[in-house]
């Protein structure tokens, strides 16, 4: 019997699936498949979604595939708008519900077998899951109890918290070995490279890039439909989520280097690679975050000097070589009030938007309402966004929101550091690098809400995920998976 013919759980062995459970799993992949066809309304529409059926089926057996497929087409699809692609969803949010419902398939088959599907539930979940609650039920809870409107708007913020949750547990589900691990951690390097080059030329004007990007990418400003190379924003379609990306992958080589990897030479391009696209992103955020992540990366590795000796450099070489970005951006300290206009407009909007309602009858004690934007009145932009990450926690629920990140943090920092003293391989490295972005993050949300930015937190709790793999099993149990769930060897 070879392991495509099985699907086995922990601590039993494997066995033939019958023609009656291929039958259902062949039903399943029909019935999920048919409402895109019938509604497709056109030939090309009808074969992506047998491709799909086909992807959420191959995800059923080998459901590590489903997380490399979010990692390297993330990155590169993240950035297109709701509604351009697809009605309702954006490209990325299909791609979990596909990814999600070959993993449902294969939990159906497991119980279909008369075994119990095992999962995984610590208090990083529970943090989680808190934080989603503090975040949706308990603002919109509040909001229902004083009378006040609900707004689809609000439904949608409500929801995001939830999403990272489900591409928390998506990983934690997918992956199962260190090996798999690894090959995570290049395809998110690979996907970032591609990330990058794509912001470095267009800030640099070159090969049309940044009219391909207005054609077929969400407008990153709402001040103009415009061609954008002031700023790298690339597919992300946001420079801060361009520059959170790269210094997490960033991380990710500086730790591998440390660990004297073999492949240095390849790992000290890719490193140069996400030092000039963090820059080409041209935000102060992501070059405060890149100072914080390289000390953070330094201090956890016990490496420090050496990682400030090769990483500074790098920096300061990618600095002179996008020159036009960095100069932009310090030139607005040479306005009359001494600071950028972005940063007078910044604070502007939160006193003129949000901070009356907020410190207005005890609201920051309970928060406002989930939604992070108001309607604009100007005819040239459509919504004011709170730009400032704790203020959005105070704003969204209040202070009970802003303990639940506090306990988030706390808590998963503590596993995390539970995790490098193991010592793992690949699930050191992740969590290495999920917590030098914890650090980061807390830094940085003093500017931004990074928590839940995009292309950041596409990643970050991918990233966190993967280094709790093999935690709550032992040598034998993860063997019993890597075999009994047919995974790769």
């Amino acid at each position: 019997m070879t392991e495509s013919s099985s699907l086995g759980v922990p601590g039993s062995a494997p066995r033939e699936l019958r023609t009656g459970e291929l039958a259902i799993l062949a039903a399943c992949i029909a019935v999920a498949a048919a409402p895109m066809v019938v509604f497709a309304g056109s030939y090309d529409l009808a074969a992506v979604a047998v491709v799909a059926a086909l992807l959420a089926a191959g995800i059923a057996v080998r459901p590590q595939f489903g997380a490399y497929l979010y990692l390297i087409a993330t990155p590169i699809i993240v950035g297109i708008a709701r509604g351009d692609a697809l009605p309702i969803l954006r490209p990325n949010e299909a791609l979990i519900a596909l990814i999600l419902l070959g993993l449902g398939i294969r939990a159906i088959f497991i119980m279909l077998q008369g075994r119990r599907y095992p999962l995984i539930f610590d208090r990083v979940d529970l943090a989680l899951v808190l934080l989603a609650l503090c975040a949706s039920v308990l603002p919109l809870a509040l909001r229902w109890g004083r009378g006040e409107p609900i707004t689809s708007d609000d439904l949608l913020y409500a929801i995001v918290l939830w999403k990272y949750f489900l591409i928390y547990r998506l990983f934690r589900e997918s992956v199962s070995t260190q090996e798999q691990i690894a090959v995570c951690l290049w395809l998110s390097m690979a996907a970032a490279s591609l990330v990058a080059l794509v912001a470095i030329l267009q800030v640099n004007n070159l090969l049309g890039v940044p009219e391909f990007l207005l054609a077929h990418f969400d407008n990153p400003f709402q001040d103009a439909s415009r061609v954008v190379t002031e700023r790298g924003t690339s597919t992300i379609a946001s420079s801060f989520g361009v520059a959170d990306t790269m210094m997490m992958n960033l991380a990710i080589v500086l730790v591998l280097l440390s660990q004297r990897h073999s492949n240095r030479l390849l790992l000290c391009v890719l490193g140069s690679i996400f030092v000039l696209g963090c820059i080409a992103a041209g935000q102060f955020s992501g070059f405060i975050g890149l100072a914080v992540m390289i000390c953070a990366v330094g201090v956890l590795t016990g490496r420090l000097r050496h990682t400030v000796m090769v990483a500074g450099p790098v920096a300061c070489i990618a600095a002179v070589l996008l020159w036009p970005v960095v100069a932009e951006r310090l030139g607005g300290f040479q306005s009359i009030a001494g600071l950028p206009n972005s940063w007078l407009n910044r604070i502007a909007n939160l006193e003129r938007f949000f901070l009356e309602e907020l410190w207005s009858d005890l609201n920051w004690l309970t928060g406002v309402r989930p939604a992070a934007r108001v309607a604009a009145p100007e005819p040239w932009r459509e919504w004011v966004y709170i730009e400032s990450g704790y203020l959005w926690l105070l704003w969204t629920g209040g202070v009970p929101l802003v303990a639940a990140f506090v306990l988030f943090a706390w808590t998963t920092q503590r596993d995390l550091r539970r995790v490098i003293r193991a010592h793992m391989g690949p699930g050191t490295v992740a969590a290495i690098v999920s917590l030098s972005w914890i650090v980061t993050m807390a830094t940085l949300m003093i500017l931004d809400p990074h928590l839940t930015m995009r292309g950041a937190a596409d990643l970050f709790f991918p990233l966190l995920a993967l280094s709790f793999v093999g935690q709550r099993y032992g040598d034998k149990e993860i063997g019993d998976i890597r075999h009994g769930f047919g995974e790769a060897r």
